[in-house]
């Protein structure tokens, strides 16, 4: 455990029931995510995330072009790509009306999980 780490421990015991938004702890603004994760490996937190928007970025959009044969895409995960490529700008998931929001939740998490790793 690093020195970021620890300090970030001893601010999450100032709070009641140790649980905090992570927006409390703007001092560690920068590397905070990595030091949650870390500590979240190590055994020390637990903690959950929220998909607040969503927005599709340049090599999103260069799966669209692909040939419907060659898109490693499923028809479900090319119809939420297509309608994130339809805003221009960064969407909630409830705007997504296709396929039903579990499904769409999960496509999204499927999407996302390379880039938050």
């Amino acid at each position: 455990m690093n020195a970021q780490e620890l300090k970030f421990l001893l601010k999450l015991l100032g709070f009641p029931e140790y649980r905090a938004l992570l927006k409390e702890f703007d001092s560690f603004k920068r590397d905070r995510n990595k030091i949650c994760q870390s500590l979240n490996n190590s055994g020390w937190v637990d903690y959950s995330r929220e998909m607040t928007s969503v927005k599709l970025l340049p090599p999103g959009r260069a799966l669209l072009k692909l040939e419907p044969g060659q898109s490693p895409l499923t028809p479900n995960e090319l119809k939420v790509v297509e309608q994130l490529a339809k805003a221009s700008a960064r969407v909630k998931p409830s705007q997504i009306k296709q396929p039903k929001a579990v499904e769409r939740d999960a496509i999204l998490s499927c999407l996302l999980s390379p880039l938050v790793d």
